[in-house]
């Protein structure tokens, strides 16, 4: 660590040395324009109490040096206590009995002697930390930590989020989740057991103060230390190479565009993969939205992105960011908020505004203050705000509703926008500034006080003016739901309210189903009755509460006030109908896609990246006879693609079409787009069945194949025009005979009760087996690349003899052998040699096609109820250090 500091008077000095011509002399003689130079080699040592430890420290020092021991541990001895220049310095610390952290200054001083001015000091000084446990626990580099163990380590916090923080030795990097409240630069003590988070080996192991299982103890050692930071230069080749790969929290520098939505994502040329800003506030970071940017940080995951917790985002353009205020009520409003930021802006911001609709504005710091006119006519209008520095300037549009009431039914979605609902807060505690937000990646209004901690705030989203002529038996329906609520009730802290328009009180509605609070778990509503305002101008109010103590998440969607039992939503006219009446599944390297297009919702999916092409698959169409498949198709922007069209099954094709290029298909979800005549495609379908599954691919094979010239394309709208409702029929499974791979029922029929471990390194595992899913938790991998792995079943259930049967395979070009045999038994049921197999890769879910040579069955006699199976690679049954042990995937394990 090195730091320094340059003093005024210096070139002050330097100037009278110029004004009078004089040469600087050796120190205490003359003067000399050298800085005080001081430097520790290092700044803390860890110990056991029960042991002694002696620690040398490299001084660096051009003037003099002492060191100050606190009185109250005069037990630890430093020789020698003060110096000038460099020097070697010892540190004795005794054992001692119990916890103590010893905090030793060193303290520098340089005097420079200036003619004319006289002496002057420069003077600073660094901390050296001690630390001593207890309970006797050795400090572990962060380099061998393994998920699942108790350790003590210590390091600099490197980069700090909004909801993590990254801690950092010289051997690598760990995630403190939560740990928001040191500065980069404070030296940490941190005990706990590390995990990875959610169980997959590509997310980064972090510990966690909170964490159920072994909390993590966090201690302060020292603060303002300097972090060297030295990250690796990724190019687009490289990210793509990483996701999916087990390489987190190593330190990364890639360049990208910035591409704001649920995350703030980042878009690097080259790359199909993308990055994302990760355990930060997205809010932060929406000023780049569409900037290039360079990006340092450490990885915290790999799983589908490159995640990464930034330690800097840079640019060199100068912008003005601020997001278009909408929905401002008709009544207009009085000295409302928004908060705008700058990029690289030297100068004073300054505003103006359109003066009708925006009666003023003003600016002080980075709030925007602005006042809107009443809007007396019944439709909606627009005006402006304008921000400008530097030569730079933004123009604010502000959306102002009208006066014309909605008609009846009435529905809101939340699906495009936060509609003609508005916003109104009644009290936001200092270190918030909302409550309501559109999330337009999910399509829902969100309500939450939490920034980092809870807040007390009263927040309203009310609709627009619903006119009732014409109801009978209205009710009010939505979809909404509830977590985060430390304390409280959902019914307490956020009600549903009505008042007819002209009021000015609400009246409190009951609903029958709320959220449980219990994650994030949509629920209906059910129907509330407002039978009482039939004929009458009502508004509907969500009204959100909190306080300090708990701030929850309340999220609300598909409002509709509409007859009891009525099924019709009124649907906003586009130009098209983006909306698919046929529901699509993934299948693989495909991807959804939402958007608009022409002004209206779109729903649909991309299919490809850059370099590989893929495909798509659409659930049983549930209608008969004969019908026509319509849809939008266009390809990347300035490529171009090919789409080939098919019923699953079928080897003949459909259609194959030339896709041209559109500009709204660039980046990431959702597009924006605009389609013509000539980007509509439709195909006549005889014969279809209630079972017929569509498919859509970028390459006539029908798979993901690396072809970098097959392109990309979105598919949007498609839909089925004509046949006969029906339900899809589901074949009972038939009991396969042994052997035959492609027919086998991968589905467990023991309840082999399989839990990932970290300890024993097995994970529990989704898969794709020969077309069919296995339900997560009935395959299970053993290992890593460097460690075998071993998995215990619960107990099994059955006595006397049966038959054990499943199928197994080696990863992606490995091989491994696999062990099994009976908990506490000595002796194997069965040593299996396992070849690899190239679904077994990546990450899951693993997409594998078994043939019969991998299928295995192995006889198991004299079982008990509270028999248990154990799986491993390891011939010991452990978690031995063993690269050559290989990784194994059992599916389909059951016994009969």
């Amino acid at each position: 660590m090195k730091a320094r500091k340059f003093f005024a008077f210096v070139a002050g000095a330097a100037m009278l040395f110029a004004g009078w011509g004089c040469t600087p002399n050796e120190e205490g003689e003359g003067a000399t324009s050298e800085p005080l130079v001081y430097e520790l080699s290092q700044n803390a040592m860890a110990l056991l109490s029960s042991e002694e430890k002696t620690a040398t420290v490299e001084l660096t020092s051009n003037g003099s040096w002492s060191v100050v021991v606190p009185e109250e541990h005069s037990d630890i001895v430093v020789t020698p206590l003060s110096g000038k220049g460099n020097a070697t310095v010892t540190v004795t610390v005794p054992a001692y009995e119990g916890d103590r952290i010893v905090t030793l200054l060193f303290n520098f001083l340089k005097k420079t002697t200036y003619p004319g001015i006289g002496v002057q000091n420069e003077e600073e000084n660094l901390t050296f930390t001690i630390s001593q446990n207890a309970a006797g626990v050795a400090t572990t580099q962060i380099a061998n930590l393994v998920a699942g163990e108790s350790v003590t380590i210590s390091g600099l916090i490197g980069a700090k989020g909004s909801k993590a923080s990254i801690l950092t030795d010289a051997t690598g990097s760990v995630v403190l989740y939560g740990v928001t409240n040191h500065e980069v630069g404070t030296r940490l003590m941190v005990t706990g057991k590390p995990f990875h988070y959610q169980g997959y080996e590509t997310n980064a192991l972090q510990f966690d103060p909170k964490a159920s299982d072994g909390p993590a103890q966090i201690e302060v050692l020292s603060t303002g230390n300097t972090v060297a930071y030295n990250p690796q230069v990724l190019t687009g080749e490289a990210v793509d190479k990483l996701v999916g790969n087990n390489v987190v929290c190593s330190e990364v520098q890639f360049e990208g565009t910035v591409v704001i939505g649920t995350y703030a994502n980042v878009s690097i040329e080259g790359a199909s993969k993308q990055a994302s800003l990760y355990y930060v506030n997205v809010a932060d970071y929406k000023v780049y939205d569409g900037v290039k940017v360079v990006v340092k940080g450490y990885v915290t995951g790999t799983y589908n992105y490159l995640n990464v917790l930034p330690y800097s985002v840079e640019t060199t353009e100068t912008i003005i960011s601020c997001a278009d205020i909408t929905s401002v009520s008709a009544a207009g409003v009085t000295a409302a908020t928004a908060t705008f930021r700058t990029l690289n802006v030297t100068g004073a911001v300054s505003v103006s505004c359109d003066g009708e609709v925006v009666a003023e504005a003003s600016v002080d710091g980075n709030t925007l203050t602005y006042t809107v006119n009443a809007n007396s006519g019944e439709e909606g209008r627009d005006g402006w705000i304008k921000l400008s520095a530097d030569g730079v300037e933004k123009t604010v549009k502000v959306s102002q509703l009208g006066s014309k009431p909605e008609t009846y039914p009435y529905a809101e979605s939340f699906a495009t926008s936060q509609g003609k609902f508005t916003i109104e807060n009644v009290s936001l505690a200092e270190g918030i500034s909302y409550v309501w937000s559109y999330d337009a990646s999910n399509k829902y209004m969100k309500g939450s006080a939490y920034n980092n901690a809870a807040y007390a705030a009263e927040s309203w989203l009310v609709s627009p003016k619903i006119n009732m002529t014409g109801a009978t038996t209205p009710v009010l329906t939505f979809t909404h739901l509830v977590n985060k609520l430390d304390a409280g009730t959902p019914a307490e802290c956020f009600t549903v309210n009505v008042k007819e328009s002209t009021a000015t009180e609400w009246t409190v509605l009951e609903i029958p189903q709320h959220g449980k609070n219990d994650g994030w778990n949509w629920v209906e509503s059910g129907d509330i009755d407002l039978s009482a305002y039939v004929g009458k101008t009502i508004q509907i109010g969500f009204k959100y509460t909190s306080t300090a103590e708990a701030a929850g998440t309340w999220e609300v969607k598909n409002v509709k006030v509409a007859e009891k039992g009525s099924t019709d939503v009124p649907v906003v006219p586009g130009d098209y109908d983006f909306i698919s009446d046929a529901p699509f599944v993934d299948s693989t390297q495909n991807y959804t896609a939402d958007g608009t297009a022409n002004g209206s919702k779109m729903s649909g999916f991309k299919i490809g990246t850059g370099s590989l092409s893929g495909y798509f698959a659409s659930q049983p169409v549930a209608v008969e006879g004969d019908v026509t498949l319509e849809f939008y198709a266009v390809a990347w922007k300035g490529k171009s693609a090919t789409l080939y069209v098919r019923k699953q099954g079928s080897t003949d094709l459909l259609g194959q079409f030339t896709l041209k290029a559109n500009d709204g298909a660039t980046s990431s979800s959702p597009y924006t787009m605009t389609v013509t005549d000539e980007d509509y495609y439709s195909v006549e379908v005889s014969g279809v069945t209630a079972n017929t599954v569509f498919e859509f691919a970028t390459d006539a094979s029908f798979s993901k194949v690396n072809n970098s010239s097959s392109g990309r394309a979105i598919v949007v709208g498609a839909h089925i025009v004509g046949g006969t409702p029906s339900t899809p029929t589901t074949p009972e499974p038939e009991q396969p005979e042994q052997g035959e791979a492609t027919d086998y029922n991968f589905t467990s029929d023991a309840a082999l009760t399989l839990t990932s471990n970290n300890t024993t390194r097995g994970y529990t595992c989704s898969t794709k087996v020969n077309g069919a899913a296995e339900p997560n938790g009935n395959g299970f991998k053993l290992g890593t690349g460097s460690y075998a792995g071993t998995f215990t079943s619960g107990e099994l259930n059955k006595e006397g003899d049966a038959t054990l049967e499943f199928y197994a395979c080696a990863w992606n070009g490995k091989s491994a052998k696999l062990y099994i045999r009976l908990e506490g038994a000595t002796e194997n049921l069965a040593v299996i040699d396992l070849s690899g197999n190239s679904g077994a890769a990546n990450s899951e879910p693993y997409a594998i096609t078994f043939v019969e040579s991998e299928y295995h069955t192995v006889p198991l006699t004299g079982l008990t109820a509270t028999s248990k199976l154990q799986f491993s690679t390891d011939p010991e049954y452990g978690t031995a250090s063993n690269n050559s042990s290989g990784r194994a995937l059992i599916v389909g394990a059951h016994i009969k």
